[in-house]
């Protein structure tokens, strides 16, 4: 079965398609306060070939998200090179395929690939591929000056098809991933000979593993129409597994249905989530004490809300209720009222809500955040039954935006990665990761400043304040106090593009192997990046990452790469 994932992976060089959707307005442009900032080699942007089935939100909380790391690079390896149909000078024959490659090199001893190809287009169809390759070999310093081989290898591979019927339109895909990691963070295994009575040395620690992942999808989403029905349904199952052996199933149903009268709307989301584990044989050194932790469950959610849409102000009144079967609290619900409304139209408006949430924590959320997760470790949905928050948009000047806002949530079961404990008495602790939950109350503030001028010069400073209060643990670990991300994009001319990012992060804390809080260090990266459209078929980019060659803890023991540089070309056909 290896083999045939490992030829599967190499034969795809795999990757999926993204979409991403950008509104013209400045003023009514999305600003996110923080982004979640992802350190790992992930891929460029791809076309936009499918639609979303997520039921349309009248009302937009402002979205916040916390630091997540993932893998050793220590920047984002999104490259900001555009995909082939929008280079300037594609030619406008619309019968033209218009496909791309992408290739790329760095240290560290790192390598990208991309690849889309539009294989069947028609005037109400089309079918696509894309596929990506990105990886790393070199080796990263750790705190006691070792120098250790970071590997990281993503294979990615999608098929997607679309076809629009008259009053609907039908949608699916097909993806394979493949991550290829070593477990090369510092721990105190690897500095003593002591094992402890009755335990081996491969029961302590894990080398390597690899993650495997499937995905189908198909679905129906109704053309919009601004009175009477819309409706869409989707199906997606996802396969995902360990080199340990351990499967999860999950089977996704999501659909909607909402009237529009007049201007206002009634709706109704559903979604039901089924999980299905395989377990590997219980004598397994890893696996001998997971009984019921990973037990079948289903979650079913249902979603009603009204909206009134007003010339100066909206208002959205909804609840969520989510029905757990063999898992977790049988029954949770919560509040999902959101409004806005214009102080002075086009110049200053407030916004604010009173939500909640239900997160299911599956393997392939937990791996997404964590990949060096222990695979035996399962985490209970988090049940977020009060997020409330406020907040206002001004339009300071034209071209420019100020977005500030302050909310609370009370979250029961948050959970905090932690290093795996092996042996406490004898601190003894590896380079795999466990979790701690607790019950958190988490107030946060923050602001974003967002500038365009004329799709020449684009800049976005944002910034956010966290305080958080436990009731068991002392801090929320790997958890920044506060936040600030610099983004711009300059577009020098026609043909050559530049931008910049500056992140930082504040003090941070892992939890030792005896409670004790360990400081991290604070966060400094700048990163630089450029593209050059040498013509119709042919563009070049540079990516310098980290360029003040920072060493920083991406989790306790993982350090990040340093300055690392990554330069290649794109090709249109």
């Amino acid at each position: 079965m290896k083999k045939v994932i490992y030829i599967i992976s190499l034969a795809f060089l795999t990757a999926t398609a993204t979409a991403q959707e950008k509104r013209d307005s400045v003023f009514t442009q999305d600003v996110n306060i923080v982004r979640e900032y992802v350190p790992t080699i992930k891929d460029a942007g791809k076309i936009n070939t499918l639609p979303a089935i997520e039921k349309p939100e009248p009302i937009e909380k402002n979205n916040v998200k916390y630091s997540t790391w993932a893998s050793p690079l220590s920047a984002d390896f999104d490259l900001q090179t555009l995909p082939s149909a929008t280079l300037k000078k594609m030619r406008p024959n619309t019968l033209y395929r218009e496909g791309y490659a992408r290739i790329g090199a760095g240290n560290y001893t790192s390598f990208l690939g991309d690849l889309y190809l539009p294989l069947l287009k028609g005037k109400d169809y089309r079918l696509d591929f894309s596929a990506n390759h990105l990886s790393t070999f070199g080796k990263v310093k750790l705190e006691d000056d070792s120098k250790v081989k970071a590997k990281n290898m993503d294979n990615m591979a999608q098929l997607a098809f679309n076809k629009n019927f008259f009053k609907v339109d039908l949608f699916s895909d097909i993806k394979f991933e493949r991550r290829d990691f070593n477990y090369y963070g510092l721990d105190s295994i690897s500095s003593t000979s002591y094992i402890a009575p009755g335990i081996t040395g491969s029961d302590i620690t894990l080398d390597k593993d690899a993650h495997n992942m499937l995905d189908f999808r198909i679905g129906i989403l109704s053309r919009p129409k601004p009175t009477g029905l819309n409706y869409g349904i989707t199906m997606k199952y996802e396969l995902t597994n360990t080199a340990s052996k351990l499967n999860e199933n999950h089977l996704a149903t999501k659909a909607f249905i909402s009237t529009n009268w007049d201007i206002d709307q009634l709706g109704l989301g559903l979604s039901l989530d089924n999980f299905f584990y395989n377990k590997p044989d219980s004598t397994i050194a890893l696996f001998s004490n997971v009984t019921t932790e990973l037990d079948n469950y289903s979650v079913l959610g249902l979603t009603p809300y009204y909206t009134f849409k007003r010339e100066t102000w909206d208002l959205k009144l909804g609840l969520k209720a989510f029905f757990s079967i063999n898992k977790g609290q049988a029954v949770s619900v919560t509040p999902d009222i959101m409004g806005n409304i214009a102080l002075v139209r086009d110049i200053f408006y407030l916004y604010g809500g009173i939500t909640g949430d239900l997160k299911m924590n599956s393997m392939r959320a937990m791996f997404n955040e964590n990949q060096y997760l222990r695979p035996d470790v399962h985490v209970d949905e988090t049940y977020t039954p009060l997020d409330a928050y406020a907040g206002l948009k001004v339009k300071l000047f034209d071209y420019m935006v100020f977005n500030g806002f302050a909310g609370y949530k009370y979250i029961d079961n948050q959970y905090f990665f932690v290093n795996h404990i092996t042996n406490p008495a004898n601190g003894l602790y590896d380079n795999t990761f466990d979790v701690v939950t607790d019950e958190a109350r988490l107030f946060n503030a923050g602001a974003s400043i967002t500038y365009n001028w004329n799709k020449t010069l684009g800049v976005l400073l944002k910034g956010v304040y966290n305080k958080w209060n436990l009731t068991d643990e002392e801090f929320a670990w790997h958890k920044p106090d506060w936040q600030i991300d610099l983004d711009v994009n300059y577009k020098i001319n026609g043909d050559i593009k530049v931008s910049a990012n500056a992140l930082m992060l504040g003090k941070r804390h892992a939890k030792g192997y005896m409670g004790e809080a360990v400081d991290l260090k604070p966060v400094f990266d700048i990163s630089l990046s450029g593209v050059y459209e040498y013509a119709s078929w042919l563009s070049f980019f540079l990516n310098l990452n980290n360029i003040f060659a920072q060493n920083y803890q991406i989790w306790y023991g993982y350090n990040s790469q340093r300055f690392n540089a990554m330069a290649g070309a794109a090709f249109s056909f």
